[in-house]
């Protein structure tokens, strides 16, 4: 006997929808993050040689990482104990990479943020500003 297919996909969202049941530590069990903090901004774009300031809501300091390297690197960029993030001076193999908060106490938990990089120049645009302005940061 055939199942009619609207049947089978309510049998599986009834699945998916007792796997979002489950107590947070069973979620942990079966493979699901478990969020224990955040990281922002979670995506964003750099010029090359610029800087973003990224902030944890984590109870405790973090350690900070640019593509799996504590501190980054002079080819990926580096990041301060602060969160400091100064993308490199010329382009890496990939345009992105991606920044990594761990807590002290829990170094094999983490949250990530991906970074593009970008070159060339920047325009500044402001829904309020001027079309015969610069298009600098003070004159968008």
């Amino acid at each position: 006997m055939d199942i009619p297919k609207c049947v089978t996909l309510a049998v599986a969202s009834v699945a998916v929808g007792v796997a979002h049941a489950q107590t947070p530590t069973d979620l942990g069990a079966v493979g699901a993050p478990v969020h224990l903090f955040s990281i922002a901004p979670a995506a964003s774009a750099v010029q090359l040689l610029g800087h973003l300031q990224f902030s944890v809501t984590a109870d405790e300091p973090v350690s900070w990482e640019v593509n799996g390297i504590p501190g980054g690197s002079a080819a990926v960029g580096t990041i301060t104990r602060g969160g400091l993030y100064t993308a490199p001076a010329s382009l890496p193999e990939s345009a992105h990479v991606v920044i990594a908060a761990r807590p002290m106490s829990q170094p094999q938990r983490s949250e990530s943020a991906l970074i593009s990089l970008a070159s060339g120049a920047v325009y500044y645009v402001s829904t309020s500003g001027s079309d015969s302005n610069a298009s600098t940061k003070t004159a968008p």
